[in-house]
């Protein structure tokens, strides 16, 4: 597979996400990397 394009994934981080010192909690982290994982191969599969 060659990419002409670079991807781009967008999300907003939610409230939940943030912890106790207001920094984004490192699980939500994996979860942003994990959706951004399935939408870049989200193309590529089929029915």
């Amino acid at each position: 597979m060659t990419l002409r394009t670079p991807l781009i994934y967008e999300t907003c981080v939610k409230p939940e996400w943030i912890d106790h010192n207001g920094h984004m909690n490192v699980a939500f982290f994996v979860l942003a990397f994990d959706e951004a994982t399935d939408a870049a191969y989200e193309p590529a599969q089929s029915g």
